[in-house]
């Protein structure tokens, strides 16, 4: 069923995301007002990668009770605009945009929401429990569509912690794939899938669960430093 991976909680009241898929555009831009304000033209918003929570979409979010837009590739030719009559949304939630239809799903979600929010973050930081067997622990990974790392992967940091090990990854991305390996024949690559995750932030990874828990401890730093 394509709705169910949308329904997720805490919600956030307030909020609206929007989900897209067409997988003939290299690019989609947003052109919208909200909340009966003017128009956001000019094709200045870019919905970004949300393939983390279904793959090939594309998300756009933003903090309104109520929208008016249309979608486009860049191009005069190429709009997904209700035949002409523009989309509306009267409440918040989240959205799901299909050729000339719009449905909505659910409740927004609140910790993507923040971290959409955070525009500036530079860092994902992956924090992972291992199963207790595992000694060490690597990670295989693609970041913003480079090339996957080849097998063992890169080395994870072991914080000190007594019970129970965690392991730590930080590096510089907007959206990450990821597996890892315990170094000698036993892997987590989330039942053939990968993990995946759309934007910045710190993520806490076990039993096949990867929870966003805020942003990465770099970009505190970073946030504190220019202030």
């Amino acid at each position: 069923m394509l709705e169910e991976p949308f329904r997720e909680t805490p919600f956030a009241r307030g909020w609206i995301e929007i989900f897209h898929s067409m997988p003939s555009w290299d690019r989609c831009f947003i052109v919208f007002r909200k909340d009966g304000k003017e128009w956001k033209k000019n094709a200045r918003y870019e919905l970004r990668d949300a393939s983390d929570i279904k793959p090939g979409f594309r998300v756009f979010r933003v903090k309104a009770w109520t929208l008016e837009f249309y979608l486009t590739n860049g191009s005069s030719r190429n709009w997904e605009n209700n035949s002409g009559k523009n989309y509306s949304i009267e409440e918040s939630g989240r959205y799901l945009v299909s050729y000339k239809s719009m449905s909505r799903v659910g409740e927004a979600d609140i910790g993507s929401c923040i971290r959409a929010m955070r525009k500036h973050d530079r860092f994902i930081e992956l924090i992972y429990q291992p199963p207790t067997s595992w000694l060490g622990c690597s990670i295989i990974y693609s970041k913003d569509n480079e090339q996957w790392l080849e097998a063992p992967g890169e080395a994870m940091i072991r914080i000190k912690s007594k019970d129970p090990q965690l392991f730590m990854l930080r590096t510089e991305a907007h959206h990450m794939n990821f597996a890892f390996f315990d170094g000698v024949e036993e892997w987590d690559s989330n039942m053939d899938e990968n993990y995946k995750v759309g934007l910045p932030g710190k993520y806490f990874i076990r039993d096949g669960v990867c929870k966003y828990v805020g942003p990465s401890e770099m970009d505190h730093l970073i946030s504190r430093m220019i202030q």
